[in-house]
């Protein structure tokens, strides 16, 4: 068993969040992890698996790095990308939406009042959940 992004949105208070791009890949991308962005090449540390958080500051003057964020994370099979809108990016760029419809890659809305720890904390306790009764079973 594993934890889709689609079973993600429905934990607490992570149904707040709203899906900007990527709908098609909410049922089968797979949330193995979450983990907070403070670089603007992520991508390249990615292994696959991963729901990453932005604040969007990295972004806030450089559309093209957040376009080229989607593309890498896509590509390298990450589950996600959560980012707060409002604060530092006022909004996600077209072509950015555009990369993540094609790749059906979800990009995500993040309320500005979420804090990380809001997310990342039920989010790995589910993670835990789904694992530790996979390994009970296979104990059967």
């Amino acid at each position: 068993m594993s934890l889709t992004v689609e079973e993600m949105l429905q934990i607490g208070v992570l149904s707040d969040v709203e899906v900007l791009a990527g709908e098609q890949g909410l049922s089968n991308r797979i949330v193995k992890t979450v983990v907070v962005i403070d670089v603007p090449n992520a991508g390249q540390w990615v292994r696959g698996g991963e729901f990453l958080l932005t604040s969007g500051y990295l972004f806030a003057n450089d559309s093209l790095s957040f376009v080229d964020l989607v593309d890498s994370l896509a590509k390298k099979n990450a589950a996600a990308l959560g980012v707060k809108i409002g604060r530092f990016l006022n909004k996600v760029p077209d072509e950015a939406i555009a990369k993540a419809n094609k790749y059906d890659f979800p990009i995500l809305k993040i309320p500005t009042f979420m804090n990380h720890v809001d997310i990342i904390n039920p989010v790995l306790a589910a993670i835990v959940n789904i694992n530790t009764n996979c390994w009970r079973q296979l104990k059967l």
